[in-house]
């Protein structure tokens, strides 16, 4: 008798699957592109593998080992980076040792390189696109000789270049190049006599090819990719006879082991890590599948992966549930006559389990199939050819029939939850009004914890992000869900009237169309915020972040550097000639502070550093007077009172971010310490607590002049940080200029306008005039500097945005299959429309109709959702990455945000447009012949 059942229960579902064949390839279709985004994204991260494995394996050509400089301590991305050097003692003492076969010395540095007049690629040339310098003593090239020879040290005419570089320029053996210092310009000119071959370039992952590409780490003091080899000599003497060398590569003698040389290298030279670091090929391709690269792809290949579940998860659901509902009289019927309660979930499961792997064989193969498109079109993409790895397959299993598993448990709950007797009776679809009302104030509540959390409780910095993930994401979620059903409520009220005029529709036939079949709106719904939600908390969470980076209306418009200083008399004469306007000298030092204020010794961030960048000015330029050069926004004290203390001696202005990460507020006193007489200690009292948007990146242009890192900048009086420091003649000044000048131009006029009275002035001290050193200027406009931050977060940002995008498409799939469910389940409903005279027409804006209020719906749902995670998420990030701490405010990029809340309704209207013409096209009777079947 189980037996019989159980065969039963197999028939059912075969038999529901038969009767609606368009449900089940719609679903499917949705499910396999949803493993299909697991696979693509997976197979990358497993290429990217096979790519370290490779390179590192390459890196190294004929050495065993490579020995570079020191890496320094604190490595940073901000501002300028000192570049370290190699001592000769090092190789020298790797040179003695007696495993070591030989080892050659190579000087990498950036160069000029001119191309001969009539070579095809010398009219398309960059500078940044060139191959650097590497003179090399080596006796035998670094990586296969391609073509010709290899260089001779005796012969300082003679070159090598890397083949790609020399394929792309259409450099052959026999052309000469003219390379030149870019500091001396010191030229020599070399005949290209060998193309050697060239290092691969670790490829992008390929959802984040807009990120702004970066070397890793491990591989910054190595050999270079492009390469113009040339004698050592001939490299020193183009960039000066004391340049260190770059690198050295090692040879072993046969039968060493890297490994066990590193070893016992190390255990005899105990200092020799804090001048140079060896390499091998194991310890690099480590440190590459370790590195941050690595660690995003696997996060982006988990990301992939989780959302890709959620969507196989809403879209299964959604067609479960719609079936359920649909058959709930039959289930009632069948448990009254034979089947049991497990029976009926038995059939659910089975029905969601064919859906998952349907959608996990489909997924496997479109996903290995643009695979091996891709290995065509690219093969540098996939070195080691495209296939399915184990973790692709299990990872794309799990998001398939996880999400069908997952998906199975309420509609198969639903089934059951009624006595057979309930089951036979139609249920109402809609909650009544005062559900909805409790619900949607149980939801507030939830939505208000995360951002309660986040910004006012007062809980450990290191359990924030746990909170913020393991349940803030959470509650919101949740919160957001049981609010829909009063969010249909209120679309209903206020757009579909709008929605019935402009289609020409009756509005009471858009009253209650999403409420009166609640559960297939609410699955819709929620389908199509899995990836909308994300993709406006990314847009949020990125341009929130942006804004307190972003050079704000504060500053002035350019930022001039000059070369070794200008003298008070210089920048008198500058002021009068007219190439600037509202000039405001700058006395800029470094110093640390005398106490560990900000807590960076316990974790350094963009914040939390021990120094800061102190700007002496003129108080009355900068801040005085109704048009002050410095309109910043007093935060705590006033402007007037800040003023006054300013003028009259020791007194500071500090950024509101300084303020909430030091505590020390208006009336604290801030102690630095002189670089130059480190036993000392300044203080200045807090007069005032201001917001400087955008001091971060605009100080990175030069005003960090001991540290790449800086805490926060600080003003006071000119005259007192002068003395305090010893400044003599400044280097640094703001100034308003004409907005249709260039930095190059200004430059220029600056640095002449800069020369002339140092000429003046040394012919008036000596009675003749004298040779001076002259001034070169270099100006940094604010204008320019917005652009280009605004470039590079856009680019960031779109790269995080791309999965959820993908995954919006994905779950629109599940729209159409919404749509088929509803049209079948009104399908008496329609053909009575028809029968008193709807057209077709008519009919096909009706279900268009409904389907843009659930997008409706799905946008305002998806907007809430994603402002609410994404501005917590600010404040989060403080906690968890470098570039937290400072004080953000909410940003909605809503021109950023409207092509994606647009793609979701197109979508959503493509997707329905199938089902709603098959509708329209159909016979009145013919729908109500169907129409009394259904339920």
């Amino acid at each position: 008798m189980g037996l019989l059942r159980s065969n039963v229960v197999l028939a059912l579902v075969a038999a529901e699957y038969r009767r609606r064949p368009g449900r089940l390839v719609l679903t499917t279709l949705a499910t396999v592109a949803a493993a299909c985004v697991v696979v693509w994204v997976v197979s990358s991260y497993d290429s990217l593998l096979v790519h370290f494995d490779k390179f590192s394996d390459e890196y190294l050509g004929r050495y065993q080992v490579i020995v570079v400089p020191a890496r320094p301590k604190e490595t940073t991305t901000f501002g300028p980076r000192q570049t370290p050097t190699l001592p000769i003692s090092a190789l020298d003492q790797i040179r003695s040792d007696t495993a070591v076969e030989s080892l050659d010395s190579v000087l990498q540095a950036r160069v000029r390189v001119a191309l001969p007049p009539g070579n095809p690629g010398a009219a398309r040339v960059k500078q940044d696109s060139l191959p650097m310098l590497a003179g090399s003593d080596a006796a035998a090239p670094p990586y296969p000789l391609l073509k010709g020879a290899w260089i001779s040290p005796q012969r300082s005419a003679e070159g090598a270049i890397s083949a790609a570089c020399a394929a792309e320029l259409g450099i052959e053996i026999g052309d000469a190049l003219t390379i030149s210092d870019f500091a001396n310009g010191t030229k020599r000119t070399v005949t290209i006599v060998g193309i050697v071959e060239q290092l691969d370039r670790l490829p992008p992952m390929s959802l984040n090819a807009e990120m702004p590409s970066m070397r890793l780490e491990v591989l910054q003091y190595g050999p270079a990719d492009a390469v113009l080899y040339v004698p050592l000599q001939v490299a020193r003497e183009i960039l000066g006879n004391d340049a260190p060398p770059s690198y050295g590569g090692i040879v072993l003698k046969p039968n060493v082991e890297p490994s066990e040389f590193m070893q016992r290298f190390a255990a005899e030279h105990r200092d020799f890590s804090q001048q140079a670091e060896l390499q091998t090929a194991e310890q690099i391709d480590g440190e590459l599948q370790s590195s941050f690269t690595s660690e995003s792809a696997r996060i982006q290949s988990y990301s992939a992966t989780g959302l890709s579940l959620l969507a196989a998860l809403f879209i299964i659901m959604s067609t479960l549930s719609m079936s359920v509902q649909e058959r709930i009289r039959q289930f009632a019927m069948l448990r009254a006559i034979a089947l049991k309660n497990w029976h009926i979930v038995a059939i659910v499961a089975l029905e969601g389990a064919l859906l998952g792997l349907i959608g996990w064989g489909g997924g496997l193969l479109a996903g290995w199939g643009l695979l091996q498109l891709m290995a065509w079109l690219r093969p540098a993409l996939f070195p080691g050819g495209a296939s399915l790895g184990s973790w692709c397959v299990l990872l794309s299993g799990a998001c398939a029939l996880g999400g069908a598993m997952l998906a199975s448990l309420y509609p198969s709950w639903c089934a059951i939850s009624a006595t057979p007797l309930e089951g036979m009776i139609r249920r109402p679809a809609a909650a009544p009004a005062y559900r909805n009302a409790r619900l949607g104030l149980l939801g507030a509540a939830l939505i208000a914890f995360n951002p309660l959390v986040m910004f006012y409780a007062p809980i450990p910095a290191s359990a924030r992000y746990v909170t913020f993930a393991a349940i803030g994401c959470a509650t919101t979620a949740i919160g957001f869900l049981l609010i829909a059903p009063l969010l249909f409520r209120v679309v209903e009220r206020v757009a579909s009237p709008l929605i019935a005029f402009l289609l020409r529709l009756n509005p009471q036939l858009l009253a209650t169309q999403l409420t009166a079949n609640l559960w297939r709106s609410l699955s819709v719904t929620l389908t199509l915020s899995v990836g909308l939600g994300l993709f406006v908390a990314m847009q949020t969470w990125g341009y929130s972040m942006l804004a307190p980076f972003m050079p704000g209306e504060w500053m002035p418009e350019a930022l001039v550097m000059i070369s070794h200083g200008a003298t008070d008399a210089q920048l008198e004469a500058l002021a009068g000639a007219g190439v600037v306007r509202d000039l405001l000298p700058l006395a800029i030092e470094q110093p640390k502070f005398a106490e560990d204020v900000t807590d960076a010794k316990t974790r350094a961030t963009v914040t939390r550093q021990d120094n800061c960048v102190l700007a002496g000015v003129d108080v009355d330029r900068a801040f005085g007077g109704d048009h002050p050069l410095l309109n910043v926004r007093f935060v705590d004290g006033t402007r007037e009172e800040a003023v006054a203390k300013l003028k009259s001696g020791r007194y500071c202005l500090v950024p509101d971010h300084f303020e909430r990460q030091s505590g020390l507020g208006v009336g604290s006193q801030l102690e630095l310490v002189p670089p130059a007489d480190p036993e000392r200690t300044v203080s200045y009292e807090i007069a005032g607590v201001v917001s400087l948007e955008g001091w971060h990146l605009a100080s990175k242009g030069g005003l960090r002049t001991r540290s790449p890192r800086s805490a926060a900048m600080v003003f006071a009086p000119i005259g007192e940080v002068r003395r305090d420091f010893a400044i003599g003649d400044l280097r640094f000044l703001w100034a308003s200029v004409d907005g249709s000048q260039t930095e190059a131009t200004l430059g220029k006029a600056l640095s002449a306008a800069l020369n002339a009275p140092a000429q003046q002035v040394a012919a008036t001290a000596s009675g003749d005039a004298k040779p001076q050193r002259p001034i070169q200027a270099r100006v940094q406009l604010t204008s320019t500097l917005r652009g280009i931050v605004q470039k590079h977060a856009d680019a960031i940002i779109w790269g995080l945005s791309k999965l959820p995008l993908i995954t919006l498409a994905v779950t629109s799939l599940g729209v159409a299959s919404a749509v088929l469910s509803s049209v079948r389940s009104r399908r008496w409903e329609l053909g009575v429309l028809r029968s008193i005279g709807m057209t077709r027409f008519a009919l096909l804006r009706l279900i268009l109709a409904e389907t843009l209020l659930i997008s409706l719906a799905a946008c305002l749902l998806s907007l809430g959702f994603g402002v609410a995670v994404g501005y917590c998420g600010t404040e989060v990030t403080r906690y968890v990455d470098v570039h937290g701490g400072l004080n953000t405010t909410l940003v909605i990029p809503w021109l950023k945000i409207a092509p994606g809340m647009l793609a979701a309704a197109l979508l959503s209207i493509a997707a329905a447009l199938g089902p709603a013409v098959v509708a329209s096209r159909c016979e009145p009777l013919r729908l109500l012949q169907d129409g009394r079947g259904v339920g």
